[in-house]
């Protein structure tokens, strides 16, 4: 199976084991804090294209409250009490509610 490549949002406040849990469920190629992905941006604007051609999956962790440089995202989740809450950006559709400990494409892509 081929996966999408995409840039996720999500709240800040994980824990590690569910930060590794999405990584390992996502098949997450980068994470970042939302400094260093702005950092990233302003040296590399670059980057943003390089995820879809080279089929990156990133994860931005940063405070919902106030979101920065949303344009970029693909995917806004939030993960509360071992639940992911997953909206696509591109559509503004809410994409549903399932566990994190098995969180998949399929889901979030809502196929």
């Amino acid at each position: 199976m081929i996966l999408p490549s995409a840039i996720i949002f999500v709240n800040d406040d994980l824990t590690n084991n569910v930060r590794n849990k999405l990584k390992t469920q996502l098949f997450l190629t980068h994470t970042f804090t939302n400094n260093q992905f702005i950092d990233l941006i302003d040296k590399k604007p670059e980057f943003i294209d390089e995820v879809k051609t080279k089929n990156f999956r990133v994860l931005v962790e940063q405070n919902l409250h106030d979101i920065q440089n949303i344009e970029y995202a693909d995917f806004l989740i939030f993960v509360s009490h071992g639940l992911v809450s997953v909206l696509d950006l591109q559509t503004k559709n809410i994409k549903g509610i399932y566990p994190v400990v098995n969180i998949t494409w399929a889901q979030i892509l809502n196929c």
